[in-house]
């Protein structure tokens, strides 16, 4: 008789109650189980050691990387969640890592001369993002008249872990370290994100003619924040040019834009898995990825798109490096956006080709899981031995 599935659906449901207990707790203690003196303590999310990777955010592939550094260089392994409210003796560690409100309270609590702390800076410093987003719903209203509700808020401030930790560690480009550099004395050191590529292009079998009028906008939760807005406005004056788009639903924006939505050359998908035939079918249609977001934290997004070969139209503060491998939307209006996608659809088929391979080989190259823990590695040593 085989029993290996009544055992495998055994172990499912216990992780699944372990997952559960450790989510009211927020925290995971000794995750290795190893016998190390020095301790550290990560405080970002817990579920990725309970639930694995998923391909929906990279920070669950990334924060199983972390820990991995920290027991190899010599440390027992606590994981706490950023949002918890979890009572610990910080005295009892020696590096702290991530961010939040477990972190920031670190700083008004008596701990022990020695202690490191890296903060990790998953987007732009708060003071900058939070202006960003509200200068674009301002911008919107001008337009339209309706005022949205800003999603991408961050609430708490953490001035404490900007302003005295050991190192930040930011991910993306100098623009995104720049706005920790302007608001903090604290060295900044910049690593790349990693990303999940599973579609990409084939521009041998396909119409570059074709391809190069059809643009893909993808990004989660946040389209004003974003640029959904920005960029649908454009596309809904050049009825020549097809946007597609996926993201995730947000009736108040849909709403807004119903009439756009209803264009023939605008094509809703929905927020699809990344992995799916139904994203790539997609991906091969186009040529173009357009991004004008007004703050990012490395472009995982965007970056996802260029790893599957397609050419980057977007800001700079979509913190991704774009010099000689895209076009920087230099302005974030509804005109610029508009006269940049009428300008790179006329470029020509051998640049485009020459452009989406460079994309490609570059997001392959960079921003592998691999070489966000070589990176972020060398800067965790840096720290500790110090």
């Amino acid at each position: 008789m085989d029993l290996s599935g009544d055992n495998d659906m055994f172990r499912n449901a216990f992780r699944r109650l372990i997952y559960l207990i450790a989510k009211r707790r927020g925290i995971i203690r000794n995750q290795f189980k190893s016998k190390y003196t020095k301790k550290a303590l990560i405080s970002y999310i817990t579920y990725p050691f309970y639930k694995g990777v998923s391909r929906y955010h990279s920070n669950t592939n990334e924060v199983l990387r972390v820990a991995d550094i920290f027991h190899e260089i010599g440390f027992q392994v606590d994981v706490v969640d950023w949002d918890k409210n979890v009572n610990l003796c910080f005295d009892d560690y020696d590096v702290l890592f991530g961010f939040g409100q477990t972190y920031d309270e670190s700083f008004y609590a008596s701990v022990k001369d020695d202690l490191k702390r890296i903060y990790y800076a998953t987007g732009a410093h708060v003071t900058f993002q939070n202006k960003a987003e509200l200068d674009r719903c301002q911008y919107l209203f001008e337009r339209k008249g309706v005022m949205l509700k800003p999603r991408r808020l961050v609430r708490c401030c953490w001035s404490a872990s900007t302003a005295m930790s050991n190192l930040i560690v930011t991910l993306g480009n100098d623009f995104t370290a720049n706005t920790y550099r302007k608001n903090s004395s604290v060295q900044v050191k910049s690593i790349p994100i990693s990303v999940f590529c599973y579609a990409n292009v084939n521009n041998n079998n396909r119409s570059i003619a074709k391809a190069k009028r059809e643009f893909l906008w993808f990004g989660s939760n946040g389209l004003v924040h974003k640029g959904l807005d920005l960029t649908i406005e454009a596309f809904s004056n050049n009825a020549d040019l097809v946007l597609h788009i996926c993201a995730p639903k947000d009736d108040e924006f849909f709403d807004l834009y119903k009439n756009e939505f209803e264009m023939s050359n605008v094509v809703y998908h929905g927020y699809l898995d990344v992995a799916s035939k139904e994203f790539n079918d997609v991906i091969q249609k186009c040529m173009f990825t357009i991004f004008p977001s007004c703050s990012e934290g490395g472009g995982g997004a965007l970056l996802t798109t260029m790893g599957a070969g397609l050419i980057p139209i977007a800001t700079i503060e979509s913190s991704v490096n774009l010099k000689e491998i895209g076009f920087i939307i230099e302005e974030a209006t509804v005109e610029c956006i508009d006269k940049l996608i009428r300008e790179v659809s006329k470029e020509s088929d051998e640049r485009l080709c020459l452009l989406s391979d460079l994309n490609y080989d570059f997001v392959r190259t960079n921003h592998t899981i691999d070489e966000f823990k070589s990176c972020l590695e060398d800067v965790i040593k840096e720290v500790v031995d110090s």
